[in-house]
């Protein structure tokens, strides 16, 4: 079925664009160290700002990062913010722009290791969003000590938005007996890119697909086959440093990552 992954990728290294939406006429609360603000108005504002505030705490427990004192960043409940022309979620300039429970977790990742003191920020951009991603993936799972009523608790599937590869995808993951997951849909999506394109493969993947799907394949080999979260802090701090922390560079890391992911299916 599968076409062995032995090409060591070009690599993609590059940071992201980010692009800047003003809000208007906020329904402000403050909670904590982080400033809430709503789009539009919202009844059980005040709870959702003391989910936010828990659900921080936690990522901050499991990193063994905090904000730093002197920062005073934001978080901005709305729906309808634009990105690049389209409605997503965004980081910039400590302001998180977020809609739902996966957005905030998403872009607290991004906030928190901006404003920790320790990271040379941003690291490589398939770095930063891999982690991002990865730890909205495994949030439900391995982080989260409760239940959250108001943010949204269901980690989203990103489906491709083609119907075929849809099936292909889920066929492969039903054949290995794996469950359909956000993380498993994403690593059977690689892992079809990677079979339809063969050595081709360079020149069909653009800067998205590297930062958030490979990335995360990358930021999920470091941690669970490499020794963990504390050398991948390391390494995510001082991307430079892959030789020093896990005795390869950057490239071979990636190619490491992908044949993991290829050797989960037949």
């Amino acid at each position: 079925m599968k076409v062995r992954i032995y090409s060591i990728i070009a690599m993609l290294l590059c940071f992201c664009l980010m692009v800047g939406c003003a809000s208007t006429n906020l329904s402000e609360m403050k909670s904590a160290s982080l400033q809430y603000e709503f789009q539009q108005e919202e009844e059980n504002s005040e709870a959702i700002c003391n989910e936010g505030d828990r659900i921080a705490k936690e990522i901050n427990d499991y990193l063994g990062w905090t904000m730093s004192a002197d920062t005073n960043p934001k978080c901005v409940f709305d729906n309808q913010h634009i990105y690049e022309g389209s409605i997503r979620s965004e980081y910039k300039e400590q302001v998180m722009y977020c809609a739902n429970y996966c957005d905030f977790v998403h872009e607290y990742v991004h906030l928190i290791c901006d404003v920790n003191g320790q990271v040379q920020y941003p690291p490589e951009s398939m770095v930063r969003e891999g982690f991002a991603t990865y730890i909205e993936l495994i949030w439900q799972t391995e982080i989260a000590k409760e239940e959250y009523e108001y943010l949204q608790t269901d980690v989203r599937i990103n489906r491709s938005s083609d119907p075929n590869e849809n099936v292909q995808i889920e066929t492969m993951l039903e054949m290995n007996e794996m469950e359909i997951t956000p993380e498993n849909y994403r690593r059977a999506f690689v892992q079809l890119a990677y079979e339809r394109a063969g050595e081709k493969l360079p020149y069909l993947v653009d800067d998205s697909f590297v930062d958030y799907w490979i990335g995360l394949i990358l930021v999920d080999f470091l941690i669970t086959q490499q020794g963990g979260l504390e050398p991948f802090l390391g390494f995510y701090c001082e991307s430079e440093r892959a030789q020093a922390i896990y005795g390869r560079p950057l490239e071979k890391l990636v190619l490491a990552a992908l044949r993991y992911n290829d050797s989960l299916f037949i």
